[in-house]
């Protein structure tokens, strides 16, 4: 069990912030109204189907831990996530620089459209990323893929996670992580973030760090609330990038309340499907991005 003070809070946009290191905010979305402008677009092929789109919304967030770095991208066709997205994690070492290409250890993509189903794709050799200073210095290359597949498929576990979050802004907040994961003992938990339909929980084992990140059916909130994960990845260690992927269900849920300062959050990945590990099966496919001047 740990207790940290709150970097911030932002509760009404359900955005709430409580991660005890660092994670560089996504470039601000520009608002779309009825019809937007492309931020990034994509081109490439998706087992054999065209993969270009302009996507309207989003951005490219950084986490640097010790000596390991994840790069997020994010990206909607409009504001209505029903109408495609794209959801991509890159990790690597080192140090990486705004506007510079860095080449990943590994990574995953997913894109969707229209509400179907989406491979969880694993990035190959030679792929680069750079998070750019502005989102038209945004881009990544992506020369192949291998595919885990598509939730809610994947091997049976006996797995279970449960993390919590509870306190008051004014004090701090404690948090707690214990179960296991992929064959991974899990506790040391330094801090959670949830933004929007993302939460993400940091932390330490045998001394080597990694993260748990579990998507949502609907965004965490002001007031009570209740949902479901659907996605799950644990990256451990963070450093050598080692990614399994999982999928949950209607026994992994998220609930508690959030009034005033007083937050209380309980998580329960509970017997998840395994997708396995990066790199997949073969995957006819190549993917790549650029940001789009405003």
């Amino acid at each position: 069990m740990r207790a940290y003070p709150v970097l911030g809070l932002v509760s009404s946009l359900a955005i709430l912030f409580l991660s005890a290191c660092g994670d560089d905010a996504p470039n601000a979305p520009p608002d779309p109204g009825p019809s937007c402008s492309a931020i990034l677009e994509t081109e490439g092929t998706l087992d054999g189907a065209s993969a270009a789109q302009a996507y309207c919304v989003g951005g490219m967030g950084r986490m640097q831990s010790g000596d390991g770095w994840r790069i997020s991208a994010e990206y909607q066709v409009t504001d209505d996530p029903a109408d495609g997205t794209l959801s991509a994690r890159f990790w690597g070492t080192g140090d990486v620089e705004e506007d510079q290409p860095a080449t990943p250890i590994a990574g995953i993509v997913e894109v969707s459209s229209q509400g179907a189903s989406s491979d969880i794709l694993c990035v190959g050799p030679n792929s680069t990323v750079t998070r750019g200073s502005t989102q038209e210095k945004a881009a990544f290359s992506l020369p192949s893929l291998t595919r885990l597949g598509a939730c809610p498929s994947g091997e049976p576990t006996t797995d279970t996670v449960t993390a919590s979050l509870h306190g008051d802004l004014s004090t701090g907040l404690t948090t707690e992580l214990g179960g296991t994961l992929g064959g991974v003992a899990l506790g040391g938990a330094d801090g959670i973030s949830c933004t929007g339909k993302v939460c993400e929980v940091e932390f330490e084992v045998a001394g080597k760090r990694g993260l748990l990140e579990m998507k949502l059916q609907a965004p965490v909130g002001e007031g009570a609330f209740e949902t479901t994960i659907y996605e799950a990845y644990l990256a451990y260690p963070f450093d050598q990038a080692r990614v399994a992927f999982f999928c949950g269900g209607a026994t992994s849920i998220v609930k508690g309340a959030i009034n005033g300062t007083r937050i209380d959050i309980d998580f329960t990945l509970a017997a998840p499907s395994s997708l396995g590990t990066c790199p997949g099966a073969p995957f006819e496919g190549t993917l790549s991005a650029r940001g789009v001047a405003p």
